[in-house]
């Protein structure tokens, strides 16, 4: 658009000033390009001087910098960061200009490095070194606190990404950089989802304060500086450890502690063991640092690469938790089921699977998040319990043959947190009289292809399972058999909006915001906690600052009835780019007070009264919403400071001679301010204004001089205004 606008005036100063190399011209001209917001120019430019072989390595830094700032100015956050690991790379100590570059550069800089820090570097051919003499000798026990290895817990479910599935489907590696402390079974790292997985670690000589290997004579031969915990869904097992500066080995463990392979060669050669048949189950990988290292010459720490492929638990939700987010994949949500899993506890899972239901995944609650089916305890039928499925194939599970006996009222013992409950009796159950013989306030939640709050407990029988939150820890719930009599909890009134997000035409996600005369200040038992969103297409959260006591998302949240308003934060969590649809039901509760949701991603703003409906297209996977209902003094007041005047700039009089005043608004205040006259070339001619100012009007005048005093030729000139990372640019016209 500023092309068409400036005409072929634009382009031939810029050919005639730039003329030594084909880079130098590809670099000026992707400045300029970058300077007036056209990113997807200025990156093709920059490729360009990048495969110029003639390219110096000031040039190449110049380009990489410039790349990741308009991939930043795009927001795809990761080609930014891969170039300016290119450009650590190729300058380790490099420095940004805090003056030149916006924030999130600085910052992306900062953590890149630290993450490269943290990755192992190519080692040096290894000096000869004698064998050393390994015993195989298998005690195990926990130096310096002497409890043997007990068995091992449940599997984290590593977090699927919201990325599309790549093409051709198949899967990619996951990379996870390793977490410390790990150095004792229960820090154990779990490792789990799409294999190979990768963990980029750094392990060193041990104290004798960790977990270990002694001889018979209760002597030190390795201690194991790092452990993984993995869990095969399949047999067979490959492990790969290299990348190493150190004498560095590894072991596979099983639940009992013993060894079950372990690959120890001398020297920092790679380490790999393989095998096929190793049947499914929990173990623990352990790295170590042999304590020899030294006298061999060997540093006495190292840096590695582990590589784990396996079929691990979590890989089939991975796979499906992607297809979810990516765009299309919203009616997958409906393959999951959350399924009753009522029982004596003497059948497996998959015993209870109907015999024409040819494909299944099944996942339960672990200490934190879930875990694949894998045929262990947790997933043994039990009264009052409930699994998540997935299938293509709606089903329910076949009913126990002896069912549990049930007296007037079962206790269902609870964990923690969020818990998979089911009705053990042979009829439906008030989940108000639940709440009343128990003193709870948190709802039952109900899946069907979204979470929604019920007071409808069915019986087992039926198939179906909830979600209930455990909010104080309590060890049990007691549920009272539906034939006794019983008090019910009513919630007090309260007025409140109804926000339902829509994916693909299909009911996503809930969420409720307003007042009560019964709502404290803070969380109280009015306030809903929003249930997982394991599955969701897309996920619509009330949010409070982490500070608070109870900073979980919530799906409802009540406040007291305020004198002039109030504002309450959300977070909608949908695949960039995918359009959302969000509804609001219960306005009518707030005839005379004025309705708004702001998006504070895009700074705009929608009047509820006047709408019932709002399309939404997230820049991200997750975009910050608020929601203010106030009298409509309040009301204009947080309109005022979210949505201030936009960034402008502008110069009178226009066409100039010499003189000129350049009035420019800040939206923010204390921002950091640049403003810069350019000729069309590109060429800084002068700098205005370089400094912290506040929101507001601001004037300069230029007298259509340069930096060293010297009047500039008549011509189209640039005022280009840069206040954090808005940036707006002018065009003036000199007339001599």
């Amino acid at each position: 658009m500023l092309l068409a606008l400036l005409g072929p005036v634009f382009v031939a100063p810029a050919g005639q000033a730039l003329a030594q190399t084909a880079c130098e011209n590809e670099l000026a001209d992707a400045e300029q390009a970058y300077t007036f917001g056209r990113f997807d120019e200025a990156i093709r430019l920059l490729h360009r001087c990048l495969d110029a072989r003639t390219a110096t390595e000031k040039e190449r830094r110049m380009a990489y910098r410039l790349i990741g700032l308009s991939y930043l100015g795009k927001d795809v956050l990761s080609e930014a960061r891969e170039s300016v690991r290119r450009l650590l790379e190729l300058v380790p100590d490099y420095t940004p200009d805090p003056d030149q570059d916006p924030p999130p550069f600085v910052e992306m800089v900062q953590d890149v490095r630290r993450e490269m820090r943290r990755e192992p570097t190519r080692p040096e051919p290894p000096p000869p070194a004698a064998e050393r003499e390994k015993r195989g000798v298998r005690t195990w026990l926990l130096l310096g606190g002497g409890a043997a290895l007990a068995g091992v817990g449940a599997v984290l479910l590593a977090s699927g990404g919201d990325d599309p599935p790549p093409e051709p489907p198949r899967p990619e590696p996951t990379t996870l950089n390793e977490q410390e402390p790990n150095d004792l079974p229960e820090q154990a790292q779990v490792l789990s989802g799409t294999p190979p997985i990768t963990v980029r670690g750094s392990a060193e000589l041990g104290e004798g304060a960790g977990y270990g290997r002694l001889d018979d004579a209760s002597r030190l031969i390795d201690e194991f500086e790092d452990l993984y915990r993995v869990t095969l869904t399949q047999a067979g097992i490959t492990i790969t450890l290299n990348g190493l500066s150190s004498d560095g080995d590894i072991y596979l463990i099983d639940p009992n502690g013993r060894i079950v392979a372990q690959s120890i060669n001398a020297g920092t050669s790679s380490e790999t063991i393989n095998l096929p048949g190793q049947a499914p189950g929990t173990y623990l990988i352990a790295v170590s640092i042999s304590d020899d290292a030294p006298a061999q010459g060997l540093p006495a720490s190292t840096a590695y690469t582990l590589v784990v492929n396996a079929t691990l638990s979590g890989a089939g939700l991975h796979a499906a938790r992607k297809a979810i987010h990516a765009a299309g994949g919203a009616r997958m949500a409906a393959d999951f089921r959350l399924v009753a899993h009522a029982g004596s506890g003497d059948q497996p899972l998959e015993a209870l699977i109907p015999s024409w239901v040819t494909s299944w995944t099944a996942y339960q609650d672990g200490e934190d998040g879930l875990v694949e089916y894998d045929g262990t305890d947790p997933f043994y039928p039990r009264p009052g319990r409930g699994v998540w499925t997935q299938s293509p194939q709606p089903f329910a599970l076949a009913a126990p043959a002896t069912p549990a006996p049930l007296g007037p009222a079962y206790t269902l013992t609870l964990r923690p947190g969020w818990n998979i409950i089911a009705n053990p009796f042979s009829a439906r159950v008030d989940w108000s009289a639940v709440q009343a013989a128990n003193g709870i306030t948190q709802p039952l939640w109900r899946w069907d292809g979204h979470f929604a709050p019920t007071d409808d407990f069915g019986p087992a029988q039926q198939g179906e399972a909830f979600y209930f939150m455990n909010v104080d820890g309590r060890e049990a719930l007691e549920i009272p058999h539906p034939n006794t009599p019983h008090p019910t909890w009513e919630p007090p009134p309260a007025a409140a909006l109804r926000l339902s997000l829509y994916r693909e035409g299909l009911l996503a996600a809930t969420a409720r915001a307003g007042f009560s005369q019964a709502a404290a200040v803070g969380f109280d038992g009015l306030d809903q906690i929003s249930p997982p969103g394991y599955f969701e297409a897309a996920g619509l959260r009330l949010v409070r600052p982490p500070a608070s006591a109870h900073s979980m998302p919530l799906a409802a949240e009540f406040k007291p009835w305020p004198e002039e308003g109030a504002q309450f934060d959300l977070m909608l969590t949908a695949p960039g780019k995918a359009p959302v649809e969000l509804y609001i039901e219960g306005l009518e509760a707030f005839s005379g007070y004025a309705v708004h949701l702001y998006d504070l991603e895009r700074s705009t703003v929608y009047d509820l009264h006047s709408r019932t409906s709002v399309t939404i297209i997230p820049l991200r996977t997750q975009s910050r919403l608020r929601l203010v209902i106030g009298r409509p003094s309040f009301a204009q007041s947080i309109r005022d400071e979210l949505i201030p005047e936009p960034l402008s700039v502008a110069n009178y009089p226009n066409p100039f001679n010499p003189v000129t005043q350049i009035t420019y608004t800040l939206p923010h205040p204390d921002a950091a301010v640049r403003l810069e006259v350019f000729d069309v070339a590109g060429r800084r001619v002068r700098v205005l204004f370089d400094g912290s100012q506040p929101a507001g009007t601001h004037q300069v005048t230029w007298d259509g001089t340069d930096a060293a005093g010297r009047p500039v030729p008549s011509g189209v000139y640039l005022s280009r205004l840069r206040a954090g990372r808005l940036v707006e640019v002018h065009r003036m016209l000199l007339v001599k």
